[in-house]
């Protein structure tokens, strides 16, 4: 009995050691701090940004981290929502914490999701028996053909991540991009601070990143292709 409580402690260790601990807000504050005083020293950089805006742009790389990659490298954010359809009505409110729809089904076909500036141009277009398709709009999910008897749509979506608001905050995004999100702090913060030669420099890493990434996610044998450059986000004034 003694042996196998010994080596039942053993397992429990081994496998205990193999879960990623959760990474926080100050964990990336710190590897951005320490990546830019060994790599920037001409900056002056670990001094130079304040918390807060480092913080800032930690809270910008989350959501650029799930709008670049492909949805299952964060398969802990893939929700899904079920939206009863009435008869004739053609908007329904997108799901709470709802960031991005990856994909609905409506009258049991997968429909398109279609830009809202082609959505008259599709509609128009559209065959009504098989051309499900929808927009997002004024914070509804427009559907076409407009729902003429009562069925469900059934929509997976990404959820939009929890705000970094203390040095406790966990970041919702898995701790395997960790690297990925300490760098694209880092291009937001040059980006913010005028410097767009480091920013250049930092944004090469960030999308071989990116593309590195991508290749190794899968989702039914088909891989998922990210965007291809990064959006920068406007200094907060």
């Amino acid at each position: 009995m003694k042996k196998f409580t010994v080596i039942l402690i053993l397992v429990m260790s081994m496998f205990m050691g193999g879960i990623a601990e959760a990474t926080t807000l100050l964990d990336i504050r710190t590897s951005v701090r320490k990546y830019l005083f060994d790599n920037a020293p001409g900056l002056n950089s670990y001094q130079a940004f304040l918390n807060a805006q480092i913080d800032e742009a930690i809270n910008q790389a989350q959501l650029f981290s799930l709008d670049m990659l492909p949805a299952s490298a964060n398969y802990n954010l893939v929700k899904t929502a079920s939206l009863t359809i009435v008869n004739g009505q053609q908007d329904y409110a997108v799901p709470a914490n709802f960031r991005k729809i990856i994909s609905l089904a409506y009258n049991d076909k997968p429909a398109i999701q279609v830009k809202p500036e082609e959505f008259y141009s599709k509609v128009k277009s559209a065959s009504l028996g098989k051309d499900p398709m929808f927009t997002i709009l004024d914070s509804k999910i427009r559907l076409f053909p407009t729902p003429t008897t009562g069925l469900t749509a059934e929509v997976m979506f990404i959820a939009q991540p929890v705000d970094l608001t203390s040095e406790a905050s966990v970041l919702s995004t898995l701790p395997e991009h960790d690297r990925l999100i300490t760098m694209a702090s880092i291009y937001f913060l040059m980006l913010a601070s005028n410097n767009p030669t480091y920013a250049a420099t930092i944004e090469k890493i960030v999308m071989n990143l990116v593309q590195s990434k991508a290749t190794w996610y899968f989702n039914s044998n088909v891989i998922e292709k990210p965007l291809t450059t990064p959006q920068p986000v406007p200094a907060t004034k």
